[in-house]
């Protein structure tokens, strides 16, 4: 490959960046140290940083940036570091290292923006997002769509809704990306009439057409609200527009029409034991809260953090006062081969509940309390998670894989309907 001009050689790292093929970069790496000047010019940099942020390799990465000269170093190269950190799930590394690029006195650009507000978001951390929008608007980066639309994002997954409607109301241009987070993160806030007002703006606006993720929000919206009319008539929406072999838009019709239908307990727990028979699992459940920006994961049972005999002892407390406040464990849904006081102590130690115990622990009084789980929240644990919020007199927001749950003074926001 010795005859490969350095535009070559960027091509190359750039195929196997798409292909997401590590020895191929790794070989292109060889040739360029072999071929190419050093240091070698910046946009080869900059590919480089962004093949090994992109392909999970970021100490690889932050090394070739560290070696790069100051002069090298442009929003381009940190934005490509930053942006493979938050790719491959490192959310927080990727917030340090917009520090470190605040710190060589770079300039954040309207790709930097996205990726820190998604971080933001997975980090369940409102505050930081705050910082960043407000940064974007000093820079006036907030006027772009997408990064208006990726605030909006984080404002609506972090629990702060009026900063979310606050963003939507003052963006200058919406295109079809900010309406079905709009109408999306409705429905996970179990807020369906807004959802549903939303759909129908968005139509009456005209700017805008819907697509499949716009009628899956609505479909998912009509579903948790039992509007099995309205429904009907976006499916013969949905096969006027052409939509009505798209996969995702047909499992949300499914969904939909369960829903309206009644789906009962029963049939889902025959399910289960068919998927257990041919040996499909669901993924493992855990939850995790943000404390002075470090997240904590917990899973059900996890003895492992270092404060659980704290966190133990909470648990021990709260089940006592939910009980004198009339708390009975749902135990329905737990293993059958349990014998009943197993079934209690089985539902007692799930993931939201233990990060709850340690977010009363680490949190201070008055400041509300954010928990994300990545599967659906259990009935005891809603449940429990209502009776605490009533004793602890504290605001609790769960996030789960289906909509945001608000407890306050013993009550959820979705109506006990998710």
């Amino acid at each position: 490959m010795s005859f490969l001009t350095a535009n070559a050689l960027g091509s190359l790292v750039e195929s196997a960046v798409s292909t997401r093929s590590l020895p191929l970069g790794q070989a292109v790496h060889a040739q360029i140290i072999k071929t190419l000047e050093s240091p070698p010019p910046p946009f080869i940099s900059n590919h480089l940083i962004n093949l090994y942020s992109k392909l999970g390799r970021l100490n690889s990465a932050h090394r070739l940036l560290s070696l790069a000269p100051a002069r090298f170093r442009s929003v381009v190269t940190w934005t490509a570091l930053i942006s493979g950190a938050v790719q491959n799930g490192h959310f927080a590394a990727g917030l340090s290292l917009f520090c470190n690029m605040r710190r060589d006195g770079i300039q954040p650009n309207d790709f930097t923006f996205p990726c820190l507000f998604k971080a933001s978001a997975f980090l369940n951390s409102s505050s930081v997002g705050q910082q960043l929008h407000a940064l974007a608007i000093k820079t006036s980066l907030i006027l772009d769509v997408f990064v208006g639309c990726s605030a909006l994002d984080m404002y609506s997954k972090t629990g702060t809704r009026d900063l979310a409607d606050k963003v939507f109301e003052e963006m200058p241009e919406r295109n079809i990306a900010t309406w079905n987070a709009c109408i999306s993160n409705a429905v996970l806030e179990g807020r369906v009439i807004d959802a549903v007002r939303k759909f129908i703006e968005l139509l009456l606006v005209g700017d805008e057409h819907p697509n499949s993720i716009t009628f899956c929000a609505f479909l998912n919206a009509c579903a948790d609200g039992l509007y099995l009319r309205l429904g009907m008539q976006l499916h013969g929406n949905v096969i006027r527009r052409g939509y009505g072999v798209d996969v995702s838009v047909l499992n949300g019709l499914i969904d939909f029409y369960g829903k309206c239908h009644d789906v009962k307990w029963e049939e889902a727990n025959i399910v289960r034991m068919e998927m257990k028979d041919i040996g499909i699992k669901k993924g493992a459940g855990c939850s995790w809260i943000n404390v002075k920006n470090c997240v904590h994961v917990f899973r059900a049972k996890d003895t492992s953090h270092a404060k659980y005999p704290e966190i133990l002892a909470m648990l021990g407390k709260l089940k006592r006062d939910m009980k004198a406040a009339g708390y009975i464990p749902e135990t329905n849904l737990a293993l059958y081969d349990l014998e009943e006081e197993e079934k209690e102590y089985e539902v007692s130690y799930h993931s939201e509940k233990l990060a709850l115990a340690f977010g009363l622990i680490a949190i201070p009084p008055g400041v509300p309390i954010r928990i994300t789980k990545n599967l659906r929240v259990c009935v005891d644990c809603h449940s429990a998670i209502k009776f605490i919020s009533g004793i602890v007199g504290r605001e609790i927001i769960v996030r789960d894989n289906n909509r945001f749950h608000h407890f306050k003074d013993g009550v959820c926001s979705c109506k006990d309907y998710w």
